[in-house]
């Protein structure tokens, strides 16, 4: 693909839908009502892990709908093979 291509794949792009939106939202909604549920609960040491395992899966879910959201502007682009 020449520069042209990508250029004018760029010009020519989607936004991403309302749904990657909901879908994200919805997703670290509940990922914080399960961090409130576990520090609710005595985990002992496992709390900080369990915490932290969670941060990190809601950290991947809002770097992903970013990273959707800049593809579809022609932002983000995979290179050629």
């Amino acid at each position: 693909m020449s520069h042209d291509d990508h250029h004018e794949a760029a010009q020519h792009h989607e936004p991403a839908g309302y749904g990657v939106y909901f879908i994200t939202w919805f997703a670290l909604v509940f990922l914080t009502a399960i961090t409130v549920t576990a520090a609710g609960l005595h985990l002992g040491r496992t709390s900080v892990a369990v915490a932290l395992t969670i941060a990190t899966i809601k950290a991947s879910i809002t770097v992903e709908c970013r990273y959707i959201e800049l593809s579809a502007c022609g932002i983000v682009t995979f290179p050629e093979r």
